[in-house]
C-alpha cells in the first residue's frame, strides 16, 4: 500500500509499505511491515515487528539511531485493501524531537489517494480530532524509482494531482 499523507518530516517521499506476517522461532505472529521511502532523497528500508494489544492497538518494536524505541499504532480505520487510517505516537523523547509524539497515516492501493476516499478520510480524521488542512502530504508517488511496479493495481490509477480535495 502507498502512504498518502502524514503529520511530520517534510523531507519524505515515496513511500510504500508491505504487510505480512511474522512466525518467531517461538511459535509467536507477529504482524510485520516493511517499509520503502526516500528521506531526503536518499532509500531508507524499514522493517518493524508489531505485537497485539488490543481492538485496533499494535506496539511496534524499532530501530532509530541505533536506539530501541516503542512506537504504537491505533487503526481509526481499516477497510484494506481500500483505505487504511492509522495513528501512530510514541512518548519516546528522542523520537518525538521536540516536534510532537505522533503521526498520521493514510495508507491505499493508490499513489496519490483516490478521490472517493475523500469524504471517509476527512470524516475519520475529524471525528479523531485532526484537522486535514494541517496535514503534510507525500505527493507524486506515481514516479518512484524504490516502490515495485509489480505491487498494486496498475501504474497510478485514479491519481489526482491536484491533491487539494483533502483540505
Amino acid at each position: 500500500m502507498y502512504l498518502n499523507m502524514y503529520t511530520q518530516d517534510l523531507g519524505q517521499t515515496c513511500s510504500w509499505v508491505n504487510r505480512y506476517l511474522n512466525y518467531t522461532n517461538d511459535g509467536q505472529i507477529l504482524f510485520a511491515e516493511q517499509y520503502r521511502r526516500l528521506v531526503n532523497g536518499k532509500p531508507v528500508n524499514t522493517v518493524v515487528n508489531g505485537q497485539y494489544v488490543d481492538k485496533g492497538h499494535y506496539k511496534y518494536s524499532g530501530l532509530r539511531d541505533g536506539k530501541i524505541i516503542v512506537l504504537h499504532a491505533y487503526f481509526l480505520w481499516f477497510d484494506p485493501p481500500n483505505i487504511d487510517i492509522h495513528y501512530v505516537c510514541t512518548d519516546d523523547p528522542n523520537y518525538s524531537n521536540g516536534k510532537g509524539t505522533g503521526s498520521i497515516f493514510i495508507e491505499s492501493m493508490y499513489p496519490d489517494g483516490p478521490e472517493k476516499d475523500q469524504a471517509t478520510i476527512n470524516r475519520v480524521l475529524r471525528l479523531n480530532g485532526f484537522d486535514p488542512r494541517e496535514l503534510i502530504r507525500i505527493n507524486n508517488n506515481c514516479n518512484c524509482s524504490n516502490i515495485p511496479d509489480h505491487f498494486g493495481p496498475g501504474k497510478c490509477p485514479n491519481i489526482n494531482t491536484k491533491g487539494s480535495y483533502f483540505n
